[in-house]
């Protein structure tokens, strides 16, 4: 499945490239939802969620504007 086929949310992960933002990643890629991921930097670990269909952006949490660009088209928040 490709990004583009995914419909419905998109589901904004902080932490993607550690052990349980990845877990959580895999699992919501396992029920063909729609995963973005904020991500420090672009690195093999990023590279590898990208093979699986997350979409990064790189960013960080103390950068309104980097959080800004992460949560566009993020509608529903989920916890």
């Amino acid at each position: 499945m490709s990004r583009e086929t995914m419909s419905g949310p998109i589901y904004l992960i902080t932490g993607v490239t550690g052990a349980t933002g990845g877990a959580a990643a895999r699992e919501l890629l396992k029920q063909s939802r729609r995963v973005r991921g904020l991500i420090h930097k672009d690195d093999p670990r990023a590279e590898a969620l990208c093979t699986l269909c997350v979409e990064t952006i790189v960013g960080d949490l103390l950068d309104l504007d980097s959080i800004r660009r992460a949560m566009e088209g993020v509608t529903t928040p989920r916890a």
